[in-house]
């Protein structure tokens, strides 16, 4: 789902301006480059500008933020990333399509449609015509629905995409549900205890997100049934937690206890804040996915892109085992505050990372083909994100075959070859073996003088080290000879 989409169009056009000027380096950007990117005609960014001025003048949070044109740019001032999550949430929160959404998914049981007609000022007609809009983007074909005989209960994907959109908008801001604010400490400190976790911040919001949204479909009656797909081992554990699920949690009993406690499990692992659960899946849904898994681990040891004398056999067989354990509940829960494309991302980290991505996107397929996934459109480029950002964690960055090697001499001005290495690893994403003598495997030989006759080294001169801070051009430089290695590597795979 688009998490703008229930957004007035206005109020889209504002939160597009202010990120992408947000995130723009010091916060301005070229006229045209920023009528091309929203694709805006001037008449439209001028009206932008000016009604996204006038929203930061009624927020006392960002009574400081100032948007102009001038000198052929688009410029904001004083903006930071907190401040577009509280523009963001302000904005959601005055729109009457999340006032619905809130009523017909967290309140509904417990009020009157027609108290709420009254109270909002709405007609029956908008209501419903809203309510449609809603339930158009909310309504999340699970992918596991399209395994033959095997089935997942609708409930369990509502549920994972209304937790994302609401840690999408909320974390860190404000609680959506402030009455659930002390069992919510109960139960994150209860689970800490239970399962020994160690959680981050972020970690501990998300958990409590997760938790909020549960107790709040819960005590509106909306069950979950997990037993026909995944089932929960018995043990003492899972025992102290289905305990505390049945003392604290209102209208537990109208659920099924143990299937609340395997979404939690299933929740955690998707989170990497636990290795293993105990969960017990379907037959036929383990032959299915246990063939996902041989194939993708006989694919991951036979590609030329891996180095297989860096990368054993059992080595490889525990990232495809992690990979296609942990990805596939992340493509459920979408827990970010970042506004994203996953498709642009991708060809973003295919600059930094095009063994990575190539790796993904085809065992993304492989998991698909055996698996007979029938995915939407739209959940492929959401899986093959997830996929490369758990191989980033998962391989070594030796083992994929687009490493390029630099060899560093600054001879002329004595720089400290540590201090320079260091710089080297801050500033490249990864891929590069650094060396300081020359030879027939060197790709870069960055110096600090001109040498001839370097043969088949790209030679990238810095005549004065310690000021330069051309870090980007020579990024840029490893990324292209990344992706021609690949390139070479994929047509000698096929």
């Amino acid at each position: 789902m688009s998490y703008w989409s229930l957004l007035e169009q206005d109020d889209q056009a504002t939160l597009a301006l202010v990120w992408l000027l947000e995130s723009a380096p010091g916060n301005a950007m070229l006229v045209t480059d920023v009528m091309t990117q929203l694709s805006l005609s001037r008449y439209k960014l001028n009206k932008s500008v000016e009604e996204s001025q006038k929203i930061f003048n009624e927020m006392p949070e960002l009574i400081d933020w100032q948007i102009e044109l001038k000198h052929g740019l688009v410029v904001l001032q004083n903006a930071t990333f907190a401040g577009f999550r509280i523009l963001q949430l302000h904005l959601l929160k005055r729109n009457m399509t999340y006032k619905i959404l809130f009523f017909e998914y967290f309140v509904r049981r417990h009020g009157d449609r027609r108290h709420f007609f009254d109270n909002a000022h709405i007609s029956q007609a908008r209501y419903y015509a809203l309510r449609s809009q809603i339930q158009t983007e909310f309504h999340t074909q699970d992918a596991f629905q399209n395994l033959v005989g095997v089935s997942v209960h609708p409930e369990f994907a509502k549920r994972a995409d209304l937790t994302s959109f609401c840690y999408y908008y909320f974390s860190g801001i404000e609680s959506p549900f402030p009455e659930l604010e002390e069992v919510s400490s109960h139960f994150l400190n209860f689970l800490a205890m239970t399962l020994k976790l160690s959680l981050t911040p972020s970690q501990r919001l998300k958990l409590k997100l997760f938790f909020q949204v549960q107790v709040q479909r819960i005590h509106g009656f909306h069950d979950l049934n997990t037993r026909s797909s995944v089932q929960l081992e018995s043990n003492q554990t899972t025992g102290f937690i289905v305990n505390f699920y049945n003392h604290y949690v209102p209208n537990i009993e109208n659920t099924d206890v143990s299937s609340e406690v395997t979404y939690l499990y299933l929740f955690l692992l998707s989170q990497k804040m636990i290795d293993d659960v105990p969960l017990k899946l379907e037959t036929k849904l383990t032959k299915r996915l246990n063939l996902a898994v041989q194939e993708s681990q006989k694919y991951l040891n036979q590609t030329p892109i891996i180095n297989h004398q860096r990368l054993s056999v059992a080595d490889a067989d525990h990232v495809i085992d992690q990979l296609l354990t942990i990805g596939n509940w992340l493509a459920f829960f979408n827990m970010t505050t970042t506004p994203e494309q996953y498709e642009l991302n991708i060809d973003r980290l295919a600059q930094s990372f095009p063994g990575i991505v190539s790796l993904a996107r085809e065992l993304c397929e492989i998991a698909q083909r055996t698996s007979q996934l029938k995915l939407p459109a739209d959940s492929v480029p959401k899986i093959v994100y997830n996929f490369v950002v758990l191989l980033i964690d998962l391989l070594p960055t030796d083992v994929i075959e687009d490493q390029v090697t630099v060899c560093i001499d600054f001879g002329q001005s004595n720089v400290p070859v540590n201090y320079i290495e260091n710089l080297l690893q801050l500033h490249i994403l990864g891929g590069v073996h650094v060396t300081h003598s020359l030879t027939a495997a060197t790709d870069i030989y960055l110096s600090d003088t001109v040498v001839n006759d370097l043969n088949q080294a790209i030679q990238i001169t810095w005549p004065n080290p310690l000021q330069t801070n051309d870090w980007s051009a020579l990024n840029d430089v490893v990324n292209q000879l990344k992706q021609q290695k690949i390139a070479k590597l994929q047509v000698i795979g096929k």
